[in-house]
C-alpha cells in the first residue's frame, strides 16, 4: 500500500540578528504521526503511523518523500514504524501493534530502498520475537555484515540482551553472551545502541542485588561473541533516583551517552575501542514528578546535544569551552542530527533546530 502524505517541508529558522538564541521550527508531517528517527543521507527518516497504518517518509534537500509500504502480514498493516535506520544495503524498520488474546505486542519487521522509496514487510515464525519471555525490540545496527537488531528476552535470572541478524529475509536470534546475561546477582537493562566502527554499543544499567540495591548506569561494547561491560562513572553526583544510561550516539571514534544519575541528567564521553568513559557535566534539571525521564544524545558537527528531558526541558550542546543551554521543544521522544541541524519528536510534532556553532 502507499501511504499518502499532504505535507510542505519547513525549511530554515528564522534568526533575529547575529547573536539571537536559535529557534526549533516545526517541520509538517501531513497525516504521518511521527514516532521515530534516523539520520539519512542529507536528510532523516521519518517513521511512525497514519490513518491507514505504519508511515514512512524522508525528508532531504528537496523536500519530503514518502515510503510505499508493502504489509505483509495483518500486524503489519496495523503497526506504527516505532524503530527506523539507513544503510548500506538499504533501510529497515521495526513495527509494533498491540494484538491477540493477551495483548501483548506484535513485532513486524521491514526493509527496502530508498530509491525507490519502498519498505516491505517479512513475517516471521511467532517465536522469534514471542513466545512467554518476549521482550522489547529497542535498535537496528547497521553493520558491515548486515544489520543487528537488538532485543531483550527474560529468563529465570533476569533480563538477556538478545542480538538478531537476517539472513535473506530471516531474523535470527543469536545466543546471548555471558556480559550480556542478568544473574542473581546483578540484573541488567538495556535502553539504547549504536555503532562505532566495527563495535556495537549498547546503553542501560545493572542493578547489583548483593548487599543491597545499588544501580549504575552501564555501557556495553563488542561484536560477535566477545563483549565488556564498562560501568559509567558517577562520583560527585549526590541525591536520589535511578541511574541508568537511557541513550546512546557515535560519530568519528567516539560515542556520547545520556541518562539520568539519582535525580540530575548527565552527559558521559565514551571511547569504544579503549572503552575509557569520562563524566562530561551533570546538567541542569529535576527529574519530573511521578515518571522516570530519559535523556537523549545525538551528534552534531561532532559536538553533543543533549535532550534532558527533566521537569523543566531544556537541550543542551555540550561544546568544548562549556555547556550552552538551549530552548527545548518540549518532552523529547526522538532525537536525531542530520548536517548541522538537529530534529526532534515532542508531542506528536516533528521539529528542526539548526544548531548553533560553538
Amino acid at each position: 500500500m502507499r501511504t499518502a502524505v499532504l505535507t510542505t517541508f519547513l525549511a530554515g529558522l528564522v534568526l533575529s540578528g547575529c547573536t539571537a538564541a536559535p529557534a526549533w521550527t516545526p517541520v509538517g508531517t501531513g497525516d504521518v504521526r511521527p514516532s521515530a528517527l534516523s539520520a539519512s543521507g542529507d536528510g532523516v527518516l521519518v517513521a511512525g503511523s497514519s490513518g491507514s497504518g505504519p508511515a514512512l517518509l524522508r525528508l532531504g534537500a528537496t523536500g519530503p518523500t514518502p515510503f510505499e509500504l508493502d504489509a505483509a502480514e495483518p500486524y503489519a498493516a496495523q503497526a506504527t514504524l516505532v524503530v527506523v535506520a539507513t544503510g548500506a544495503a538499504g533501510v529497515d524498520a521495526v513495527g509494533t501493534v498491540v494484538g491477540g488474546a493477551h495483548g501483548n505486542p506484535r513485532w513486524t519487521v521491514w526493509d527496502g530502498t530508498a530509491d525507490p522509496p519502498l519498505l516491505t514487510s517479512r513475517p516471521q515464525e511467532f517465536f522469534t520475537f514471542g513466545g512467554h519471555d518476549a521482550g522489547p525490540l529497542l535498535a537496528i545496527l547497521e553493520t558491515s555484515s548486515g544489520p543487528v537488531l537488538l532485543g531483550s528476552r527474560t529468563t529465570n535470572s533476569g533480563a538477556r540482551a538478545v542480538l538478531y541478524t537476517r539472513s535473506g529475509t530471516t531474523w535470527t536470534p543469536a545466543p546471548s553472551p555471558r556480559e550480556l546475561t542478568s544473574t542473581t546477582e546483578v540484573q541488567l537493562g538495556f535502553s539504547a545502541a549504536a555503532t562505532s566502527g566495527a563495535l556495537m554499543v549498547i546503553a542501560g544499567d545493572e542493578l547489583l542485588l548483593a548487599g543491597g540495591l545499588e544501580q549504575r548506569p552501564a555501557v556495553w561494547v563488542g561484536s560477535g561473541d566477545t563483549w565488556r561491560l564498562v560501568d559509567l562513572p558517577t562520583a560527585g553526583i549526590a541525591g536520589s533516583g535511578l541511574s541508568l544510561a537511557t541513550s546512546v550516539a557515535c560519530s568519528g571514534g567516539s560515542c556520547w551517552l545520556a541518562g539520568w544519575v539519582r535525580g540530575h541528567p548527565v552527559a558521559w564521553r565514551l571511547d569504544p575501542s579503549s572503552g575509557a568513559a569520562e563524566l562530561l557535566a551533570t546538567l541542569p534539571g529535576d527529574p519530573t514528578a511521578g515518571n522516570d525521564p530519559r535523556a537523549l544524545v545525538a551528534v552534531v558537527d561532532g559536538v553533543p546535544v543533549v535532550a534532558t528531558n527533566a521537569a523543566t526541558p531544556s537541550i543542551q550542546l555540550g561544546c568544548p569551552s562549556g555547556w550552552r543551554s538551549l530552548a527545548s521543544p518540549g518532552p523529547v521522544s526522538a532525537l536525531a542530527a542530520s548536517g548541522a541541524s538537529v530534529y526532534a519528536i515532542a508531542a506528536g510534532v516533528l521539529n528542526r533546530l539548526d544548531a548553533p556553532s560553538c
